[in-house]
């Protein structure tokens, strides 16, 4: 429900609300497998809000979190650009 809150919040333009939905999803429910696309996805957002050294540690520490994730090269990228 949390990702399709993020979802929804972005398709309207509301970028804070849609990363507030994926750190929601990442703190309470770490174990889900929609978790390090939120944190990513979090991320990304903070990064368009220029906020890059919140993007930076989040992204490091879902890279420590799940290191073999799919997303593990985007979060990367993404780290260094940040």
């Amino acid at each position: 429900a949390l990702n399709l809150l993020a979802d929804m919040a972005t398709d309207d333009g509301r970028d804070p609300a849609a990363r507030e939905a994926c750190l929601m999803l990442v703190r309470d429910f770490p174990t889900s497998r929609l978790a390090p696309f939120a944190a990513f996805k979090a991320a990304i957002v903070a990064i368009a809000a220029a906020a890059p050294r919140a993007a930076a540690i989040e992204l490091d520490s879902a890279l420590a979190r799940w290191p073999r994730n799919p997303e593990a090269n985007a979060m990367r990228f993404w780290a260094g650009q940040a």
